[in-house]
């Protein structure tokens, strides 16, 4: 079982894609049923010849006789049909029965030691591989038979295709449990089985997906494993001793069946299908994102990781909605809650503080690069999310010129251009002001050529000579001026350039906000606030969009930004309640190699601002002057706020060297709060088990583990005095990752 991580993965065969075209193939065996097939694939079948196949099989069992023969992917009950497109046929299983030495009746695989004939050819084709191959419609036989005369009869109805693209609502794996016992590898002794791949869809009827989807192999821990390999027809091939679990999956639905073979000695059982994969916390998900993500890690089997503790939560979901650690009252008081929806009371309480509006201001000036003019935008920017209005809204607001300090800012028609489309779409289009982009490859559809850049231009030009391409190596004006264009939208633009420049700049204003290209960029540049980014969120060139691990949530990113109207609030809302946000970013049981699937919650370095907060917070002495330029500068505080990409959140030696020995964080250690806890421990106000527990809920908003009061009481007991002692444990928590990571 690997509920919690798993650690492989094993060989995939073929994409899985369901189109039209549909052939029913409707059988008897014993009683009737519908069984189906598709036409073509699998090689020419051998319809109405008795052609044998040489037993798939190494070593003492090409010596088995068996006593009897049993279709198994027959039911009395069921319907079986395949996608016609794939070319992969219906796939009949034929189990052997046989006595061992002690008179003990066994099965093996027969699927290759049987013939088949097939009363009309017209009709059906059926192969050595016991491939069943429509032809046309009507209703035939198939005989299959073994060396010793023991036959099975199947009537077949072929049906013409419906047209229509199957549901699936079940998955089974065949033979589902199967004992490979003539598997020895020291006698190099090798086994085959047939394996088959059945979905049942909304009808009832049974599809044959063998050869359509990935069968992967692997242990019952869910690891790779070298036991055997099955190939493209899912002829499994048992080399080694051992048990292997032969796994399905339909990424489209989130079905996955499996099979477990025992290679040598042992008996195999049926596999519980929730052993081979749970999905998680995001398995019961209806959130976009989640569903998004759990697609990816379903379809390599790779579990997520656990929900995240409840402080580990807290602390991350204040960095990014307020931008600061909670105090140790928000902690306690959280941690006290036994409400079952208090992370979404959490989540709401947050969005509509004003600490929200601010810290968020913030961040949008950094992304707009408003350098001296960041004080003036960040108070326009705050009214305006309090007030409830949208991204979207404000955007418009900002094209259509109605915010003097950014217009002070950006000053002229190609830098409005240029931060529109690095902002809000993430197109580095500004190069082309003097020549075009020289990083662009093959497959990027905008080329950001002059030709492309200006038309946007001209949306902001108070003259033709300002809508006209600059040659930057002679600072010239060259061609004629553009009229208003924006390629990354199929809007038509009704304004040119002779139009009221008011007009030019509305038109843009009701365009890009409305742009796919707007709605993506932006969607990702908030969730790159918050999460792990998908790609660079300021270089959305083809070949960074190609390289994208998980495309899918990207465009789950987009779909759910505009369904929440371009609201920050809202898609802040979707994230911060996603099962995905709430992941735990322990690695110490995963395989980090799965981190761009998004199978937990990236660790992430703490902004300066955050910083500041949480030392305030745990050495109740505010950080200010010329200590608080300091922690800024030694955490990347972008203060300019002149280039989107100013801000530094990498990890470095200096700052672990400033929380271990720094005066700024150890004078403020020894300082009157921790001095306070003492004397009241002291005083036997508090027991010295409360004051630990202070300790943590302010400096990690959670409380100690066992373990950890265990070594705070050893490390207070070996200072001397309970005031040194407390110094020591805030000190060591100060210096810990988690204290400095969300």
């Amino acid at each position: 079982m690997f509920n919690k991580v798993n650690k492989k993965r094993a060989k995939s065969f073929g994409p899985f894609g369901l189109g039209y075209g549909l052939v029913a193939v409707s059988t008897l065996f014993g009683a009737t049923a519908l069984l189906a097939g598709c036409s073509g694939g699998g090689g020419s079948g051998g319809g109405g010849s008795a052609s044998t196949a040489a037993p798939a099989v190494s070593g003492s069992i090409q010596n088995v006789n068996l006593d009897s023969i049993e279709i198994a992917s027959v039911n009395s009950s069921g319907a079986i049909q395949m996608e016609n497109s794939l070319n992969s046929g219906f796939q009949l299983l034929v189990d052997g029965n046989y006595k061992d030495s002690t008179g003990a009746t066994l099965k093996i695989d027969a699927t290759r030691m049987v013939t088949y004939r097939v009363e009309d050819e017209a009709i059906l084709g059926a192969n050595t591989a016991g491939l069943l191959t429509p032809k046309a419609s009507g209703t035939t036989k198939v005989y299959v038979q073994y060396k010793n005369g023991t036959e099975q009869e199947i009537t077949v109805s072929v049906i013409a295709p419906t047209g229509t693209t199957p549901t699936f609502t079940a998955l089974q794996v065949l033979p589902a449990a199967r004992t490979l016992r003539f598997v020895d590898p020291v006698a190099k002794a090798e086994q085959f089985q047939q394996v088959v791949v059945y979905a049942t869809d909304t009808t009832g009827v049974v599809h044959d997906l063998t050869r359509s989807i990935a069968i992967n192999l692997q242990d019952d821990q869910g690891n790779v494993t070298s036991g055997g390999n099955v190939d493209t027809n899912g002829l499994f091939r048992g080399v080694a001793n051992g048990k292997i679990w032969v796994v399905g999956r339909i990424t489209s639905v989130g079905l996955v069946a499996g099979a477990e073979f025992v290679l040598g000695t042992g008996v195999a059982k049926p596999v519980d299908p929730n052993a081979l994969y749970s999905g998680g916390p995001l398995a019961q998900s209806n959130n976009e994102i989640d569903k998004a993500v759990l697609v990816n890690l379903f379809n390599l089997g790779v579990e997520p990781a656990e929900t995240a503790s409840e402080g580990t939560f807290l602390r991350r979901l204040y960095a990014d909605a307020v931008g600061r650690v909670p105090t140790e009252a928000e902690a306690t008081t959280y941690l006290a809650s036994s409400d079952a929806n208090k992370r979404t009371a959490e989540v709401d309480r947050l969005l509509a503080t004003p600490e929200f509006s601010t810290h968020w201001a913030s961040l949008m000036a950094e992304w707009y690069e408003m350098g001296a003019q960041q004080v003036a935008f960040e108070v326009w920017a705050r009214d305006a999310l309090a007030s409830g209005r949208t991204l979207g809204e404000m955007t418009a607001t900002l094209i259509s010129g109605n915010v003097p300090a950014f217009d002070a800012k950006h000053d002229s028609p190609d830098k409005l251009a240029g931060i529109f489309l690095q902002t809000g779409a993430a197109m580095t289009a500004r190069c082309a002001t003097c020549h075009d982009h020289p990083l662009v490859g093959p497959n990027d559809t905008v080329k950001w050529t002059q030709a492309d850049f200006y038309p946007v231009v001209a949306f902001f030009a108070t003259n033709p000579g300002e809508a006209t391409a600059l040659d930057g190596r002679t600072n010239t004006r060259v061609g004629n001026p553009f009229d208003p264009g924006f390629a990354l939208s199929t809007t038509p633009v009704t304004t040119t350039l002779a139009s009221n420049l008011q007009a030019r700049r509305d038109e843009f204003a009701a365009i890009f906000p409305a742009s796919s290209a707007f709605k993506r960029g932006m969607a990702h540049r908030i969730f790159a606030e918050v999460s792990m980014p998908l790609l660079d969120p300021n270089q959305f060139l083809a070949k960074n969009l190609d390289a994208v691990a998980v495309p899918n949530v990207l465009a789950a990113l987009e779909t759910v930004f505009d369904s929440e109207n371009t609201s920050l609030q809202g898609f802040l809302k979707q994230i911060f309640t996603s099962e995905y946000y709430s992941l735990s970013g322990d690695a110490t049981t995963m395989d980090v190699a799965y981190d761009n699937l998004l199978q937990r919650h990236l660790v992430r370095r703490q902004h300066a601002e955050v910083m500041e907060s949480a030392l305030n917070e745990l050495t109740g002495e505010v950080v200010n002057g010329g200590d608080l330029a300091f922690i800024q500068q030694t955490w990347g505080l972008p203060e300019a706020k002149l280039a989107i990409a100013e801000r530094v959140d990498a990890v470095n030696m200096s700052q672990a060297l400033v929380l271990l020995n720094s005066p700024v964080v150890q004078a403020r250690i020894s300082g009157a709060k921790v001095a306070q806890l003492a004397a009241d421990v002291d005083a036997g106000t508090i027991t010295q088990a409360e004051a630990i527990d202070q300790l943590w809920v302010s400096a990690l908003s959670r409380r100690p583990t066992p373990a950890e009061v265990i070594c705070a009481n050893d490390a207070i007991g070996a200072a001397g005095t309970t005031e040194a002692g407390l110094q020591d444990v805030t000190s060591a928590l100060a210096a810990t990752v988690e204290f400095s990571m969300r």
